[in-house]
């Protein structure tokens, strides 16, 4: 593998091909077959599907310089009842690097997290977690911990102020049968 080191491409050996001389080696490989009922299908939205895309193809999209989510909207509709969230799942096996990442993942444009318990947390554990996330502006799911120390904790952060009980979203998952299950008692 050759690398020119004035414009840092690899194969810099290999003459660029232009489409039509790509298209040319196509067809002949064909022999003599029509290269769009061969190669260019439909796909169910009605999108012709050609086998390879160039560079100058990406000329031709129309607003992909736009953010889904955000103004204009061209790549999202936010305005038709499309509430979706972008969510990510984190296991909790330390409380302080799952808050770290749960952080560094809204600071990505995450706005959904759901933190997945192997082990239930205290309330320490818990407190420890919760600590810096922004509970008012991303929604928190919580799966495999009792409830009761995260409402316990959450209570705690709303009754001294730290957030207002009202702008909280999300979720607490426990499986009280599968723990009767598995340990007899709930």
């Amino acid at each position: 593998m050759m690398q020119d080191d004035k414009t840092g491409k690899l194969f810099t050996e290999f003459p660029p091909v232009s489409t039509p001389e790509w298209e040319q080696v196509i067809q002949k490989d064909l022999k003599g077959a029509d290269y769009a009922k061969k190669l260019i299908w439909t796909s169910p939205a009605g999108i012709q599907v050609k086998p390879y895309y160039r560079s100058e193809d990406l000329d031709q999209l129309v607003n992909s310089e736009f953010n889904p989510m955000k103004f204009s909207f061209d790549r999202s509709n936010p305005g038709q009842g499309n509430s979706w969230l972008i969510r990510q799942d984190i296991r909790v096996a330390d409380p302080l690097q799952a808050g770290e990442r749960a952080l560094y993942l809204i600071s990505m444009g995450v706005q959904a997290i759901g933190f997945l318990f192997e082990e239930p947390l205290t309330a320490e554990e818990v407190s420890q977690l919760l600590k810096d996330l922004p509970l008012e502006e991303v929604e928190f799911s919580f799966e495999g911990s009792e409830p009761a120390q995260i409402l316990a904790v959450l209570r705690e952060m709303a009754a001294s102020g730290k957030v207002d009980p009202l702008k909280i979203k999300g979720s607490c998952e426990w499986d009280m049968l599968g723990d009767f299950s598995l340990y007899g008692s709930f």
